[in-house]
């Protein structure tokens, strides 16, 4: 993505940029896709899926001087009371302790070398899919991909994303149903989203894939 683009934009028109990186953070936590923290005002995260932490969420945002006025005159961030209040005791009750130490575990090891070996061998357990679904006649949405998922659609070989789905898990294949370009219902979608990071995580490499 081209955060720099999206910055660029929300500064000609006075918005706050907001990126959510929950699939890909563990992706830019190991330094192999951009990283959005350079550029947004507030970047959300769930702490699962690449980061293989708890499920839980984490919301960062800056704090201290957003802009300066023609008269010198400091304009200062105001998203950190708004975000709190939000969040407690809005949406969230008491903090589970055993949560945020599993958070905590997932920060620690996302700094490793292990880490960045696992994501990179991710990515790359991603295009083998990727390619040995397209070599096999199958369309991915994106004609390719970057991290670790791959989105296929299925029209071509009779199905929908829903009956895709039922059949691949009677068969022990974990994936859901997702739209595509050219979906006209979110409920009735064409396509399926296969990603690769339980594989790696049990020691899948190219070869098994």
């Amino acid at each position: 993505l081209d955060y720099a683009r999206f910055r660029q934009i929300c500064d000609d028109v006075g918005a706050y940029l907001m990126a959510d990186m929950a699939h890909v953070a563990g992706i830019v936590a190991a330094g192999l896709i951009p990283s959005p923290f350079e550029w947004a005002d507030i970047v959300t995260t769930t702490t699962h899926k690449t980061l293989r932490g708890p499920r839980a969420g984490v919301i960062f945002f800056r704090k201290g001087v957003r802009s300066t006025k023609a008269n010198g005159d400091k304009v200062l961030y105001d998203l950190e009371e708004r975000i709190n209040q939000a969040v407690f005791p809005s949406l969230q009750g008491g903090p589970h302790n055993n949560a945020v130490a599993g958070i905590a575990t997932a920060f620690k090891q996302a700094k490793s070398a292990e880490f960045k070996a696992y994501q990179t061998q991710v990515l790359k357990n991603a295009k083998v899919l990727c390619d040995g679904l397209i070599s096999r006649g199958y369309q991915v949405a994106t004609g390719g991909t970057d991290v670790h998922l791959v989105l296929v659609d299925v029209r071509k070989a009779g199905l929908t994303g829903a009956k895709a789905e039922y059949i691949l898990e009677e068969v022990g294949i974990a994936c859901n149903k997702n739209t595509v370009p050219g979906d006209k219902s979110a409920l009735n979608p064409s396509g399926i989203r296969l990603g690769t990071p339980a594989l790696t995580t049990r020691g899948l490499a190219e070869q098994d894939i």
